[in-house]
């Protein structure tokens, strides 16, 4: 942590892909991407409300993402926001 510092419009990440090229995270609503660890970031998308969880699917190019109340998937290569549905667990009532 010695050599830490602060990261301009991200307040923090949340996965990378294997080779450390990409580097996906938050900052409140925005979907953010670093290609050059950490030093700048560029907002791929902006959500209605705060991120509270991403993972990257590399092999399909696509950031699944948890906010309150829903789930999305964005799709890098053409920059598509979808929202997916999900069934209520017929467990739960």
């Amino acid at each position: 942590g010695n050599s830490w510092s602060v990261m301009n419009n991200c307040k923090g990440v949340f996965t990378s892909d294997v080779s450390g090229n990409n580097f996906f995270g938050a900052d409140g609503k925005e979907l953010v991407r670093s290609q050059d660890n950490g030093a700048t970031w560029t907002t791929l998308t902006t959500l209605s409300y705060d991120i509270r969880d991403i993972a990257y699917a590399p092999d399909k190019n696509l950031v699944w993402i948890v906010t309150k109340d829903y789930f999305y998937k964005f799709d890098i290569g053409s920059s598509t926001l979808t929202q997916v549905i999900v069934p209520n667990d017929s467990l739960i009532s």
